[in-house]
């Protein structure tokens, strides 16, 4: 048994999340796989983490330094003709952002007397269904 907390104003404001969440949870649904080998990490902008953020993770999005995305690759299409390697911006569409993480600046911290330097992470979010 689990006990989950639920507040209004989130209910409210973030309605979809909190639904996928508790869907998952109860086990009604069972969330999608994304293996680690079908998938590429790379660097975003700013913008477009905003907007995933915004539309998958509960509290949104927050000011970061750093902005990360895993995308997962789509299977490609049944084609009989000799295959070239695509275009970055066929690549591109190829490719559908799964999970967002965002970090800090650089912070200086002391860990046994010895000077360490160290990143935050702020947010991780992943894509509703998966």
């Amino acid at each position: 048994e689990k006990v989950i907390h639920l507040h209004q104003d989130i209910w409210l404001a973030k309605n979809a999340i909190v639904k996928s969440r508790l869907l998952v949870q109860s086990g009604t649904v069972h969330a999608q796989r994304v293996f680690a080998r079908k998938t590429i990490g790379r660097r975003l902008n700013a913008t477009e983490a905003r907007s995933f953020l915004v539309e998958n993770h509960l509290w949104g999005a927050t000011k970061a330094k750093y902005h990360y995305g895993l995308y997962r690759q789509k299977p490609p299409k049944e084609n009989k003709k000799r295959r070239r390697r695509p275009r970055r911006s066929q690549q591109a569409k190829e490719e559908e952002l799964v999970a967002v993480a965002t970090f800090s600046r650089v912070r200086h911290v002391q860990r046994n007397n010895r000077p360490f330097k160290s990143h935050e992470l702020l947010r991780y979010c992943s894509l509703r269904d998966c």
